[in-house]
């Protein structure tokens, strides 16, 4: 079983819950067994910019250990800026995985052989260096837009994970984007788990990796790797039980 650490937004978690659904269709012909232990992204959000990572990793071990306790095998936090307390979390979990989403990103992103990589994410997964580390040690230069511009951007996640989703605001990205493309980077990542909902019909040029997409793709290959007999293949439908 799933188990998704959610609520960092509510918005990015709905997206993390339609594509699991759409994927573990498309892969086992049913719906995936997951569940869903969704905190306040408020507190989250003080926390980190308390830089209390202490009261951080208790309020998210506690929410993955309710997760293991209810049979998770495998957990994800469907957010990226967390993730700086991810390690601790991990060390406190007794039977159950977490699933990493930079292992993730960096899943997609390794068979590219970049060398220097665009990272559009929150001005906290920046300041806390979160990408910069994790790619830096594989030998990839991580550049981040100019200050103003991820002001900018994170105005507009906030929104996002508001529920305000004003299509307008697709207008701004493209500029930002072209920041990181003019210092010739070879992938731009999306870092926030927002951006996918800010993206819309964007085209760039160089190829994007989307977090929450590859966050996904690995957990459901993990669990398929793990329950490989708890799936069927044969397409065929669940009863109608709504």
């Amino acid at each position: 079983m799933l188990g998704i650490i959610g609520g960092l937004s509510p918005y990015s978690t709905i997206l993390y819950y339609k594509l699991l659904v759409e994927k573990a269709l498309e892969k086992w012909g049913q719906h995936p067994d997951l569940i869903i232990r969704s905190i306040p992204i408020q507190r989250v959000s003080q926390l980190i910019r308390e830089n209390n990572i202490d009261d951080l990793t208790s309020l998210l071990l506690d929410a993955a250990r309710s997760l293991e306790k209810a049979g998770a095998t495998l957990i994800i936090i469907a957010a990226n800026t967390p993730h700086i307390a991810a390690d601790r979390v991990a060390s406190g979990l007794k039977r159950a995985r977490l699933l990493s989403i930079l292992d993730a990103v960096w899943a997609r992103l390794e068979p590219l052989e970049p060398r220097r990589v665009g990272l559009l994410a929150t001005g906290a997964t920046v300041r806390y260096r979160l990408y910069h580390e994790y790619l830096e040690s594989r030998g990839v230069e991580v550049i981040t837009p100019p200050r103003p511009m991820q002001k900018v951007l994170d105005d507009m996640i906030r929104n996002v994970a508001k529920g305000l989703l004003d299509t307008r605001a697709r207008l701004k990205l493209g500029p930002i984007i072209m920041s990181l493309l003019s210092r010739q980077v070879d992938a731009i990542i999306l870092g926030c788990t927002e951006l996918p909902l800010l993206m819309g019909g964007l085209r760039v040029r160089v190829p994007v990796v989307d977090s929450v997409d590859a966050h996904v793709d690995i957990a459901l290959r993990v669990l398929d790797e793990e329950l490989p007999t708890a799936h069927n293949s044969n397409g065929s439908s669940p009863d109608d039980g709504s």
